[in-house]
Parts: structure tokens; C-alpha cells; sequence
């Protein structure tokens, strides 16, 4: 069994790692450190009556000995600086803090995948808005046919940092297509009432919409968790999901990809546990494949 432990228990993204890693069938979840008095984690979220009798812990282990893994939601000020810890220990950062740092090996499975496999100790989980509009481009920019702005437009029931998450989507654009030399533009346009993220993003692109749906089919065949479908997607549709399904049309000459992720699942915890099962050669669906 893996030995896991997690940094921070109180917020959605946690209680959603949490319930994961509760069920996965290759961890033990040996401790979350809280900075609380101890709780029962079944107390903490009643929907883990029966499940497991695991107390939190109110101080930061002096040492990762006991355990494989450390997922870190949230800093909690104790000073955690992932980069000083040995590669012994396999660390999955979610807190943002890391994700722009050339040092750790950005999560984005469609994309790195086999850096997680075979050379990788140390991962930043991506932003969940910048992963869901990545998803929604990478096969272009592979393709080297990005030539224009990126529009995005998005509903979320959170409003990110959108300077920093137009710079990450940037960042990654750049280093699939290093002639990528314009803007991302992301605009909320209205706040979601639900924890899926919907959003359209739009660029110029000449290419027959026929092309482009087997282009798109073609480069996440063998990926697990992004699919294109035939209509537009909702929120209901990835809800407790850890999926992005995404429709494609072409309008005057331009490329509209409508994309739906769940925000804490597919877009936080869901992708960490995916990093998780790379890191430690595992299938990416264990764990996943239902909530």
C-alpha cells in the first residue's frame, strides 16, 4: 500500500482528496495534518461515518518517514518548501505556489504524463480554469496552429486570479508551440451556481471542423479523462466527475471550444490522485472512476 499524508482538511478541495484517498484501494491515509485541535475525520464530514476511524493531527510531522506521498492543500504557515524535501518522498502540490516554477514538474497529465511515469518526484497540481482551457487548445498548439489571441469565457462559482492563471496558460502554450506570441484573454461572465466550471474559448482557425473533431479525438484517445462530444456540455454533465468534455464548432473562420470540467474534482483533487497514480505507476482511472 501507499503510504499517504495530506496538509490541510478544512476546505472543498481537501474534503475532496480526502474522500478519494478514503476509498482508493492502493492508499493508506495515514494522517492530515490540520493546525486544529485532533478531530475525527468522520466528524469533521458525516459522509465518512463507517468509513474510517483516522483522527487529524494538530502539528506537522518533523519527519515524512512514515509516509510516501505528502499532498499539500494548503500551507497551513507552517513554511513547507517543497523543493527541500528529499525525492524519497514524492510530494503533490495543490496550493498554486509552484505552478509557474520550472523546479517541479507541472500536472498536467494530457501533457506530461510520461515525465510523471518515469522522472518526477515533485508536482504542482495546475490551476483548475487554466487546465480546463488548456485541455481545450493543446491539441491546436501540438499542432503548431495557434496563430491568434485566445478568448476565454467562463462560469465558475469561484473568481480565480486571472493575471496569474492567463500567465500559467501562457507558460504552457509556449512550451508545446514556441512560435505562440499572443494574448490570453479570460473574461467571468457570470458566477456559476454549481462547482463546474463552463467556458468557451475562441481563436482563429481555418481548418474544417471535420479535421479538427479528429484531430482533437486523436490526441486524447489514449488519455482517460477528456472526451469530445456531440453537444455543448453542462455542469450537470461533469459534476462528481473527473472528467472535461468538450464540444467544438467553427464560426467565420473561427475555433469555438466549449469546455466543462468540475471544479474541485477534475479541476484540484481529482487531478491530484491522477498525479498520484502516474507517480507510483498506477492506472490513471484507480481511484477515479466513480464519486
Amino acid at each position: 500500500m501507499i503510504k499517504a499524508g495530506i496538509c490541510a482538511a478544512r476546505s472543498d478541495e481537501a474534503a475532496a482528496l480526502i474522500k478519494i484517498l478514503v476509498f482508493h484501494p492502493d492508499i493508506n491515509l495515514v494522517w492530515v495534518y490540520d493546525g486544529e485541535p485532533e478531530e475525527r475525520l468522520d466528524n469533521l464530514y458525516r459522509w465518512l461515518t463507517g468509513d474510517t476511524d483516522l483522527l487529524t493531527i494538530d502539528s506537522m510531522p518533523d519527519s515524512f518517514d512514515d509516509i510516501d506521498v505528502l499532498l499539500v492543500v494548503d500551507e497551513l504557515n507552517v513554511g513547507l518548501d517543497i523543493k527541500s524535501l528529499p525525492d524519497s518522498l514524492k510530494v503533490i502540490d495543490l496550493t498554486g505556489r509552484y505552478r509557474l516554477d520550472d523546479d517541479i514538474t507541472y500536472g498536467l497529465a494530457e501533457i506530461n504524463r510520461k515525465l510523471m511515469v518515469h522522472d518526477c518526484y515533485k508536482v504542482a497540481v495546475p490551476d483548475a480554469l487554466a487546465q480546463a482551457v488548456e485541455l481545450a487548445i493543446l491539441p491546436m498548439a501540438r499542432n503548431l496552429m495557434i496563430g491568434s489571441d485566445i478568448d476565454v469565457k467562463f462560469e465558475a462559482d469561484d473568481e480565480p486570479g486571472l493575471p496569474q492563471v492567463e500567465q500559467e496558460i501562457k507558460r504552457l502554450v509556449k512550451g508545446v508551440q514556441a512560435s505562440f506570441n499572443s494574448d490570453v484573454n479570460i473574461e467571468q461572465v457570470t458566477k456559476a451556481s454549481s462547482a463546474a466550471i463552463l467556458l468557451t474559448v475562441t481563436l482563429s482557425c481555418g481548418t474544417d471542423i471535420e479535421v479538427l473533431n479528429e484531430l482533437y479525438r486523436n490526441y486524447f484517445d489514449d488519455h482517460n479523462f477528456t472526451f469530445i462530444i456531440d453537444r455543448k456540455p453542462k455542469a450537470s454533465d461533469v459534476i462528481g466527475t473527473n472528467k472535461c468534455l468538450m464540444h467544438l464548432e467553427r464560426i467565420d473562420n473561427k475555433l469555438i471550444v466549449t469546455a466543462a470540467i468540475d471544479r474541485r474534482l477534475k479541476g484540484v483533487a481529482g487531478t491530484a490522485v491522477h498525479v498520484l497514480n502516474l507517480l507510483f505507476g498506477l492506472h490513471e482511472r484507480v481511484g477515479l472512476e466513480t464519486f
